[in-house]
């Protein structure tokens, strides 16, 4: 089990203590906290398959140690898989898996299977629904929704899943839910976190029969079930909130609902009723101006926005994506990323560069209307230059279909990332990578091209690893190896800075990495006295660096006190390598010490003020 206030050998990120700190705007009493997101990239994945120790084939411990300490969590496992993890990370994440609205009939052709039971796959009608209707007494088939006001099995309405659309507005279908989840949430020993509810986007798309909504909401038209639709799913919602709340039996439950890229007519206001949101196949609006507008400002306005829980899937394997429509997505993500804001870039076990660009956290959260942290172009469907301001970078994320201009105020480097890929097992091995801070750009006008992102960092580097904007430390240990007691939330910003705009120390960077394969090894050029970006290529075994099993289950734990991660990434001095010093890939570090001030953050970056460009 992960201890407290001690820094673990190959583990994300870097130099950083576990528990991870938790962030500070989160629903109470949930069965795990959240980790805070404010400073790291932090990757959930969207189902781990073969799903750990009790999985065919299974994971060996080792790479079961690499996914507790990379990965913040995941969802749909059977207790015995959930359970091993936690074995190891007690706060690891886990959702429990349901359709949002619809149920999968043991009547359709080729059912669908779920969880239904501790460790068993089965069949939710079969094995839950039948017998709740019997137990309770209900008509059946109330709870379907049909295309007319004919109650009849004729008449219900189905997605090609397949699965049956249900009635959200019917007061037994909620109970139902309500039940289900709760009891299926008991699964892990130490209960789930939330609920994934999958496809919940409004049901126009591929449901039949074709405007199965006509004689309820007055037409047939997309416009005119959003009108009629919408409101129900907004009060169905508030009934599944409502029934999570944390009582004296179970702990607060949070409801994050799949509601896919969020760039098509129809406004989600459904989602005031949830706690967050999941935007799978993320990356198709990042190549459109129109369809990136309408998916960030919907999560900005929705959930990141008004502090809500967010995490973003790419679906497609970005190392084949253009350089530009990569650069967008992490980009993107940091952009508008609250404390409680996750990201994977692609389900399974993979890993990128992209999770470990570090600028020392974000300054502000993010605002409920996109268009507050534009600088240039005109915004909305056309897009526009969108800046937002870190404690030792910006990021630039051009929306619009030509370049434009941003005025760097004093010199910075550019982040430059390519590689990574799959995770292999025996020996536990990630693929070829690179993330550099080396590429000078000189205070003046910079030109972001269309549809890029530009991430920049000060050339005197991020704060020590762990410390949050505000100067706060994670509860974990300090550069100079003592403990460090106390919260475990981040720091808050200080009075008066803020989110926009490139201050006087600011400023922008081509973040667009390679779209594929490896630029070979490379070491950072920045320095500070908080430790400088040095990083190696990686792409050696990793497997011999982690950490022995104790107790069977359990990782050993210890400081980090300058030593190097296997691999690549430098963890020494907790952030990298002090002035004058330099890197092997045996060692890591070597040159003088490097310690950061007491005065905190601020007294690194003086820039980071109540300027707003």
């Amino acid at each position: 089990m992960l201890s407290a206030n001690a820094a673990r050998g190959d583990s994300f990120p870097a130099g950083v203590s576990y528990p991870l700190p938790s962030a500070p705007n989160q629903p109470a009493g949930l069965a795990q906290p959240l980790p805070s997101s404010r400073r790291y990239v932090l990757a959930w994945n969207d189902q781990l398959v073969p799903d750990g120790a009790t999985g065919n084939p299974a994971y060996s411990m080792p790479l079961m140690q690499w996914v507790v300490t990379h990965y913040i969590g995941t969802q749909k496992l059977f207790q015995s898989q959930i359970d091993s993890f936690r074995a190891m990370n007690p706060n690891f994440l886990h959702f429990t898996y349901h359709t949002a609205y619809d149920l999968n009939g043991a009547d359709q052709t080729n059912p669908v299977g779920n969880i239904t039971g501790p460790n068993k796959f089965g069949q939710e009608d079969t094995d839950t629904f039948t017998p709740w209707v019997s137990a309770n007494g209900v008509a059946r088939e109330d709870l379907y929704q049909h295309s007319s006001s004919t109650i009849s099995t004729s008449t219900r309405v189905s997605y090609p899943d397949p699965s049956w659309l249900m009635n959200v507005s019917n007061a037994d279908w909620q109970k139902y839910m309500q039940a289900t989840l709760l009891q299926w949430a008991t699964f892990p020993t130490t209960n789930s976190t939330g609920f994934f509810l999958d496809v919940a986007f409004v049901p126009w798309y591929d449901y039949s029969p074709t405007g199965w909504w006509a004689s309820f909401a007055g037409g047939s038209t997309e416009q005119e079930l959003d009108t009629w639709w919408i409101p129900q799913a907004l009060a169905y919602y508030q009934s599944l909130q409502a029934a999570f709340a944390k009582t004296a039996s179970h702990p607060r439950y949070i409801v994050i609902p799949n509601v896919d890229t969020m760039d098509g007519q129809d406004e989600p206001a459904f989602l005031e009723g949830t706690d967050g949101a999941f935007t799978e196949n993320w990356q198709n609006v990042m190549t459109n101006s129109a369809n990136w507008n309408l998916s960030v400002r919907r999560i900005c306005q929705y959930v990141t926005g008004v502090g809500k829980v967010w995490s973003a899937d790419s679906s497609s394997d970005i190392t084949q994506m253009a350089a530009a429509q990569r650069s967008m997505i992490i980009g993107t993500y940091l952009l508008i990323r609250n404390s409680t804001s996750y990201i994977v870039l692609l389900p399974g076990l993979y890993w990128y560069p992209d999770y470990e660009i570090d600028l020392g956290g974000y300054v502000d959260e993010p605002p409920s209307d996109i268009e507050m942290l534009r600088v240039a172009g005109t915004g909305g469907a056309s897009g526009g230059l969108y800046v937002r301001q870190e404690v030792a970078g910006t990021i630039l994320v051009n929306s619009s279909s030509a370049a434009l201009t941003y005025t760097v105020p004093s010199a910075m480097v550019q982040a430059e990332w390519s590689g990574g890929g799959a995770v292999s097992d025996n020996p536990v091995t990630e693929a070829s990578e690179t993330l550099t801070y080396t590429k000078s750009v000189p205070a003046g006008s910079l030109s972001v091209p269309a549809l890029t992102a530009i991430i920049l960092r000060s050339p005197g580097g991020v704060p020590a690893a762990g410390v949050m904007p505000g100067g706060v430390f994670d509860g974990g240990v300090e550069p100079d190896g003592g403990a460090v007691t106390g919260g475990q939330g981040d720091g808050a910003a200080p009075a008066g800075s803020s989110g926009g705009g490139g201050p006087d120390g600011g400023g922008a960077s081509s973040g667009a990495g390679a779209g594929s394969g490896d630029a070979g090894a490379a070491t950072g050029a920045t320095h500070s006295s908080s430790g400088c970006g040095c990083r190696l290529a990686k792409g050696e075994s990793r497997g011999e660096a982690l950490l022995a099993l104790v107790a069977g289950s359990a990782l050993l734990v210890r400081r980090r006190t300058g030593q190097r991660r296997s691999g690549g990434r430098t963890s020494g001095c907790s952030t990298g390598c002090s002035p004058g010093c330099s890197t092997t890939r045996s060692t890591g570090c070597s040159g003088p010490p490097c310690r950061i001030q007491r005065a905190g953050w601020r007294s690194h970056f003086p820039f980071i003020s109540t300027h707003r460009a």
